[in-house]
């Protein structure tokens, strides 16, 4: 992707964001398989550990060392893990959006007003900046709700750990799980959980919508 050379004297590090997403791709595929390869270490070490001539009785805990096993990586570490995911996401979406916004500011001779001076979430104070006072034609682009679905999702998990039915969000959670999007609501304590392709596609949408933005700011 190339800037203007008349912007060089800006720091413009939103124009590293690509990279920054290929990271985080990188760090999901790299510890998906990880977990995987622990899951199957595991599940064989019970294999090699279990007595060659079970009773019933024995046989029966074995079989429930697989299902409590099995539970641990499906219902704990597979969504801790995706949780990871999100929030690191997230946090690159907030810090990204605010640099892109403080660049604009700078390029342009905007007033001395900064993103976090707004009200709102990220999402607002990002739109009423950029739509407002940069007057950049913006407030359209389909990513932005695909993000609001993340900021839900985040704030599901870092309130209350994925539980759903303690979210304020929890009937958009809920409705949302209802799509088959790859996000459900899993186990007893119905927690948020996600699928790797969902994960996937959240990174694709910030992307997307930072590459729209550099076009609308002429840096593209």
């Amino acid at each position: 992707m190339s800037t203007n050379p008349l912007n060089m004297d800006l720091s413009l590090r939103s124009v590293f964001i690509p990279s920054t997403i290929e990271a985080l791709r990188k760090y999901l595929d790299v510890t998906e398989a990880q977990m995987e390869e622990c899951f199957h270490l595991e599940c064989c070490t019970l294999e090699t550990e279990a007595p060659t001539d079970m009773d019933e009785e024995t046989y029966d805990e074995h079989l429930r060392e697989h299902r409590e096993l099995r539970d641990l990586y499906d219902l704990d570490l597979r969504p801790s893990l995706r949780y990871s995911l999100l929030m690191l996401l997230h946090i690159v979406f907030e810090t990204h959006l605010r640099i892109f916004c403080n660049d604009i500011k700078s390029q342009r001779g905007l007033p001395n007003i900064a993103m976090k001076d707004l009200r709102g979430s990220a999402i607002d104070q990002g739109l009423i900046f950029l739509t407002k006072l940069a007057n950049l034609k913006v407030q359209d682009f389909p990513e932005w709700e695909h993000l609001r679905t993340l900021q839900k999702m985040r704030n599901c998990i870092v309130h209350c750990f994925g539980h759903v039915d303690d979210s304020t969000d929890g009937r958009f959670l809920r409705e949302l799980a209802s799509r088959g999007v790859g996000v459900s609501i899993e186990g007893p304590e119905g927690r948020l959980s996600v699928t790797k392709q969902f994960c996937e596609q959240q990174l694709a949408h910030l992307l997307s919508l930072f590459e729209r933005l550099f076009t609308a700011a002429g840096w593209s």
